[in-house]
């Protein structure tokens, strides 16, 4: 992949914020009319139930617990059960404030996402912010939003680290705090030690700079990621929540399957909708980023590969591949970022503006189509 110019200029306009604003307005309340006329106004999990009843008790009463006066590690997000009590503290939950605050985290990624590539690929200056667009409208993304979980939370965390480090950031130490930070939304972004500390060790040149980096990110890191074991084993005597244990008891039917099985039905949830379309483009990405020795990138992808196969082997694909969403908005952009590449170039010769033409309304019609199927999933 291109590597992040100083020539190049990440911000967007005012014009482009009120843009990708709309989209993310339109996009929730589409989801919320489409569930309001199916059923009713709500959250389409029990796991969002158990986060606002934590964030209540915690408001009003004081106390982190399920039941009043039994205190308990059993919410797997503490972060987002700290967000969603400040709603409950303003008089504003459960309703209102949950669905902002996915509001706001989906206008977040979109923003991280648009920036991202305008930093990456320089040629990249669009009148409308397309590749924030996409992610504003994608529908797994948009149900992550008002699904009232953390979901989408810690996809915004581990976008933000890696595309972090595909830009060349040396902020060691913010890029520490973030991955402590992502723990305290859910376990698995302990994930992100791997590809930071691969990047530190490949981009830096020598041993004391390698060192210094390594020093700085874990000291970022364990300042968050201490107190989150401290808080887990004053509550229920174990360093990560009770439903980290109790999902690897309850999913060894999962695990039992045969792993092509597994394979198979991840496939599914990761290629439906645009997934499908930008899946040859992800392939273009690792291909030019080896070529360019592009390590930081490198380290994103193998973090991406393995954060699936990690859930391959250990959690189920369902409720739209939720538990996968984290890694697809990183997986969708090394797509959109292959693309950009290949629209400035001239790979079909003088029939190239046709295969660009016809993939890019592709994708639109795709994006679309799967707002509207995904409205009703």
């Amino acid at each position: 992949m291109a590597r992040a110019s100083s020539k190049s200029n990440p911000d967007i306009s005012g014009r482009d914020l009120a843009i990708l604003a709309a989209a993310v307005l339109f996009g929730a309340g589409l989801y919320l009319l489409t569930s309001a006329a199916i059923y009713r106004v709500g959250f389409p999990l029990d796991d969002s139930w158990i986060h606002l009843t934590y964030a209540r008790n915690l408001a009003l009463y004081g106390q982190w617990a399920f039941q009043l006066g039994r205190p308990s590690a059993g919410s797997t997000a503490p972060l987002w059960t700290f967000l969603l009590a400040l709603g409950f503290r303003l008089g504003l939950a459960p309703y209102f404030w949950t669905y902002l605050l996915g509001g706001l985290t989906l206008l977040s990624l979109a923003v991280l996402a648009e920036k991202t590539a305008r930093r990456l690929i320089q040629t990249y200056n669009p009148r409308l912010p397309w590749i924030g667009l996409f992610f504003a409208s994608e529908w797994h993304f948009l149900w992550a939003s008002m699904s009232g979980m953390e979901t989408l939370l810690q996809a915004l965390l581990l976008t933000t680290v890696l595309t972090a480090l595909m830009t060349g950031s040396r902020r060691y130490l913010t890029l520490g705090l973030l991955t402590g930070l992502s723990v305290w939304v859910r376990p698995d972004g302990l994930t992100l030690l791997a590809p930071v500390v691969l990047a530190i060790i490949l981009a830096e040149k020598s041993i004391a700079q390698k060192g210094r980096a390594l020093v700085l990110y874990f000291i970022g890191f364990g300042s968050l990621f201490v107190p989150y074991l401290l808080f887990n084993l004053w509550l229920s005597g174990t360093p990560m929540p009770n439903t980290f244990y109790a999902k690897q008891a309850e999913y060894a039917a999962w695990q039992a399957k045969p792993l092509l099985e597994r394979l198979g039905v991840l496939l599914v949830q990761l290629l439906t909708g645009a997934g499908l379309i930008l899946f040859p483009g992800v392939i273009a990405a690792v291909v030019l980023s080896v070529r360019r020795r592009a390590w930081s990138t490198l380290a994103a992808m193998l973090w991406c590969a393995g954060y699936l196969l990690l859930y391959i082997l250990r959690l189920p694909a369902y409720q739209h591949g939720r538990y996968l969403m984290p890694a697809m908005p990183i997986f969708f952009l090394f797509g959109l970022l292959a693309y950009l590449e290949f629209q400035k170039s001239f790979f079909f010769g003088r029939f190239h503006w046709m295969a660009k033409t016809a993939w890019q309304f592709s994708l639109i019609l795709v994006v679309l189509a799967f707002v509207g199927l995904g409205a009703r999933a």
